[in-house]
């Protein structure tokens, strides 16, 4: 879905559709993900001036500010909420302070604004690390806070797995709250494309594209020894010194016949050589990844880089904005089977999804599973139909 197809979506007036709310909207690679699913933004929250005003521009709709000074008692309930809480203290190439770092603690304290509004359903996303830091702690804190009125799955998955482009993992907690009776466990996490993962080839521009700013002379290197690249691995061809390095001079170099690097919010993680660079030869310069590689490799499409521009030209906003986020692909497959679960077939009545009722009504006659809403109801063919055949959908997946 291009950008502005995206927002003109969002700003038709009497739009009707499943509702969405985001906490840390970031560079909203979420929303535009839950856009593609068919749901319609009704809130965000986020502290940094410009990726608020992003979202407005995306979106047009309320930018909350601080996701833990909002009185969540007042706010509208949405069928489906995404949040991605800051992840410097859990990352691997942070100080894996967990909660007891400067940020860490929002990681678990967002159980509280979760409880409060009651959605029914959350995609929740943290570095995959976080199991790994105090020994997954502040994961199992999150989660049985959760558990007390949802149905909650974790899983770590690899963006690379869903047509993604980078050697990205991420840990995925997935809620559906209880309300909506034995549908809620239902939820199977995507199994991705099953396609050959791209590789980092893929989506490099032409070396004569390549701004003179992103290129670094590389004279002294360790080159690893030589191997062949192996379907959906990195493959690391050399190391100018140990450790990752600074952003503006990573250490590690790899080839274009691997995936990519993850992508970090300053753009390190790794070089290139020259596109044309062939084992044996030497390297003696490579080049970071260009605004249009990041964008492409987050599976974005390119008028979101217009669309960033428009706020701040800096192309470190550019990388911060995409690489802080979970890449299209495998947020839009995530996004999709909470929507079929939640049966949104059917257009939102823009009652508070909180409204529903929590005892599970009695069976219907007509074999359609129902959630009632007051005297509303939503009902779907089957527990786990697809998306196939509902024209508001559709319409949205071809966007």
């Amino acid at each position: 879905m291009p950008v502005a197809a995206a927002q003109a979506h969002c700003k038709t007036p009497g739009l009707q559709g499943p509702t969405v709310g985001v906490f840390s909207s970031g560079g909203c690679l979420d929303t535009l993900a839950a856009l593609r699913c068919g749901f319609r933004p009704i809130w965000g929250t986020e502290v940094d001036e410009r990726l608020r005003t992003l979202w407005s521009h995306l979106t047009g709709a309320p930018d909350l500010g601080d996701t833990f000074r909002v009185d969540w008692h007042t706010q509208a309930v949405p069928d489906m909420l995404i949040s991605g809480q800051p992840c410097t203290n859990f990352s691997p190439s942070g100080n894996q302070l967990g909660e007891e770092g400067g940020t860490g603690h929002m990681y678990v304290s967002q159980a509280g604004p979760i409880l409060t509004l009651e959605p029914s359903s959350f995609v929740l996303e943290m570095v995959a690390n976080v199991t790994e830091v105090h020994n997954g702690r502040e994961l199992k804190k999150l989660v049985d806070q959760l558990t007390t009125m949802y149905v909650v799955k974790t899983k770590i998955i690899k963006t690379i797995d869903h047509g993604d482009g980078t050697n990205r993992t991420r840990m995925f907690i997935v809620g559906l709250h209880r309300r909506l009776g034995k549908v809620a466990y239902n939820f199977r996490f995507p199994r991705g494309s099953g396609l050959p993962p791209p590789t980092a080839r893929s989506y490099a521009i032409p070396d004569k594209d390549v701004p003179s700013r992103y290129w670094r002379e590389t004279p002294l290197l360790h080159k690893c020894p030589v191997r062949q690249p192996r379907p959906g691995m990195l493959h690391k061809i050399a190391q100018i010194a140990p450790g990752m390095g600074h952003s503006s001079l990573p250490h590690a170099i790899y080839s274009w016949d691997g995936i990519f690097n993850c992508q970090t919010t300053y753009n390190g993680g790794g070089m290139r050589p020259p596109v044309d660079w062939l084992p044996g030869q030497k390297i003696e310069k490579c080049r970071l990844t260009t605004p249009i590689e990041c964008v492409r490799l987050a599976s974005l499409p390119d008028d979101y880089l217009d669309l960033v521009r428009t706020i701040d030209d800096d192309d470190t906003f550019v990388f911060k904005s995409v690489n802080m986020g979970v890449p299209l692909r495998t947020a839009t497959d995530i996004y999709t089977e909470v929507a079929n679960i939640l049966n949104l077939h059917n257009a939102v009545t823009g009652e508070r999804a909180g409204d529903l009722s929590t005892p599970p009504p009695p069976a219907p006659q007509c074999g359609h599973v129902h959630v009632e809403k007051q005297r509303c109801c939503f009902a779907s063919e089957a527990l786990n139909t697809s998306l196939d055949g509902f024209p508001y959908l559709d319409s949205m997946r071809q966007m």
